[in-house]
């Protein structure tokens, strides 16, 4: 019996099988991303996109078939025919969702989506009704059902390959989907072309051939609405997943920032005082050296002036009005003190220089053995300024309860920033205390910042920093430690020097570091660190 193909609708399935093959990629994806029961809702939405899609090619191609004879279907065993095509398009999509795919599973999954397509396709065509007895090409048949295994592995092994790409070019997606796309068909027409068809001469039922037109593209319409529906769904769900993805990385970018402005902050402000140290340390050591000959040099041409003043009182007019113009006697009482001031400072600067370089180390990558005291009077140091009275409060005192410590293991620059960070809040704290108060409340309350230190054990010691200022309530107390939390004003505070402050502690150190405080009364910083550390190597 002559066979022909309408052309048009070959082409339709053909196209109905390249979106469901993209599709398929697409959601691909989604199941590899999803966990729990959205990895199974996926699934199932990849599952029936899929199989619904080959099961529409399917019998998109089958209307397309037509023979001299009508034609007609039995709808429900049309109906059953998508049963295979979704539990087959299931298992395969579990299959290449997975991390890693062993060719074993992969020829088994291989196999039976392959079986699950060939069943779909002669269920299908057992739902054929029309006036002939079909003949099998058991070759064909075979052929076809190797086809589909092929095609089958193939799909999977694309599928898998694209899904474990960091980056998928569109036209990779595209191009596996048309090859896929173009390769299932070619399993439908060849198992088309397996059967022929004789006819019957006599019979007595009617058969009626529907409007293969208008049918295909009701199949067609409700076929793209369903795989347009899973893209759309899959676009909207990467686009919220993505902007997660996104906010996830602005945020841990903007801490990542923040936390490098801070420590290059404190690393440049280390270079800095490590090179003004240097630099002043040369000409100070000069001077200081040379002070000595420079005292004994003055005191001998003071001592040779009063012997010519001794033996020659009356001097010529010239240099008696040069004399008188000089003071040479006001030289003479002052210049010795003159010497000594400038000793004293020389021995100030050369005291400052040597907490200015002990501060400084905040580059350093090894656990050093180090005077934990050292490093809270520079940092005091270089806070001298902000101590100092002004305007608007007295003088902050700073009060010293210092215990007989061990040397203690640590990176002494980032201990320093951390002693850096509290004290500053302390003084933050006690200036917005000062803002709050009358004037004579100033006068009455004295601001205090005590520091001690003591050793709970022969493991481990302790730092309490506290302050009298204006304290933390609890509510603020508990997010104290959060990245970006702040109660400063904006371009006061970044909201990262406790949280950096805690890392270096609890991280770094493997210490503790810990808030109390009462609002009004004052705040107190606690921090407990191991006098040895397990590892003397760089974290």
């Amino acid at each position: 019996m002559p066979i022909s193909y309408d052309l048009n609708l070959v082409a339709l399935s053909v196209l109905i099988a390249i979106l469901s093959a993209y599709t398929a990629l697409d959601l691909t994806e989604r199941i590899a991303t999803a966990k729990g029961w959205s990895w199974m809702g996926w699934l199932m939405s990849g599952a029936s996109s899929f199989g619904i899609g080959i099961w529409s090619m399917h019998f998109v191609g089958m209307l397309a078939f037509h023979l001299t004879v009508p034609i007609s279907y039995d709808f429900l065993i049309v109906l059953a025919s998508v049963l295979p095509a979704i539990l087959s398009s299931g298992f395969a999509l579990w299959i290449a969702s997975r991390k890693t795919l062993q060719i074993p599973s992969l020829l088994g999954a291989s196999l039976i989506m392959g079986m699950g397509i060939t069943t779909m396709h002669y269920t299908g065509m057992a739902a054929m009704r029309l006036p002939a007895i079909a003949h099998y090409d058991l070759q064909l048949v075979t052929l076809s059902a190797g086809i589909a295994v092929m095609v089958s592995l193939v799909a999977l092994w694309l599928t898998h390959y694209l899904h474990k790409q960091a980056a998928v070019i569109w036209w990779q997606k595209i191009g596996a989907a048309a090859l896929m796309g173009i390769a299932v068909p070619i399993m439908h027409y060849t198992g088309m072309a397996a059967v022929c068809f004789s006819p019957i001469e006599s019979s007595s039922r009617e058969f009626s051939t529907p409007d293969a037109t208008w049918l295909s593209s009701l199949i067609s319409a409700a076929t793209f609405s369903i795989l347009c529906l899973a893209l759309v769904t899959s676009s909207e769900t990467k686009v919220v997943d993505r902007t997660k993805e996104l906010s996830l990385a602005l945020k841990q970018l903007q801490q990542s920032q923040l936390q490098l402005i801070q420590t290059e902050k404190m690393s440049g402000l280390g270079q800095l005082v490590a090179g003004v140290a240097h630099e002043i340390n040369n000409p100070v050591n000069f001077i200081h050296g040379n002070l000595r000959y420079m005292q004994e040099h003055s005191q001998n041409l003071l001592e040779l002036v009063q012997l010519y003043q001794n033996y020659h009182p009356d001097s010529a007019a010239q240099i008696q009005a040069r004399v008188d113009e000089i003071d040479v006697e006001f030289v003479q009482k002052d210049l010795p003190k003159v010497l000594d001031s400038i000793k004293l400072g020389s021995d100030r600067i050369s005291q400052i220089v040597r907490s200015l370089r002990n501060f400084s180390r905040l580059d350093e990558t090894e656990y050093k053995a180090v005077d934990i005291h050292d490093g809270i009077d520079s940092t005091l140091l270089i806070l001298q300024h902000r101590l100092k009275a002004t305007p608007k409060r007295t003088a902050i005192q700073v009060v010293k309860n210092y215990a007989h410590l061990p040397l203690v293991e640590c990176y002494a620059g980032q201990l320093n920033q951390v002693f850096m960070n509290i004290l500053a809040n302390a003084i933050d704290a006690i200036e917005e205390l000062k803002v709050k108060e009358t004037d004579q409340d100033i006068k009455d309350h004295s601001n205090q910042i005590t520091i001690c230190t003591s050793a709970i054990d022969a493991q481990s010691m302790q730092i309490a920093i506290a302050d009298n200022g204006i304290g933390i309530s609890e509510t603020i107390q508990k997010r104290i430690f959060d990245p970006f939390f702040t109660t400063k004003p904006i371009g006061k505070g970044t909201g990262m020097g406790m949280s950096i402050s805690h890392q270096i502690i609890t991280e770094k150190h493997n210490g503790k570091l810990e808030c109390f405080s009462t609002p009004g009364k004052g705040t107190q910083f606690v921090i407990q660190l191991p006098i040895q550390q397990q590892s003397s190597s760089a974290v």
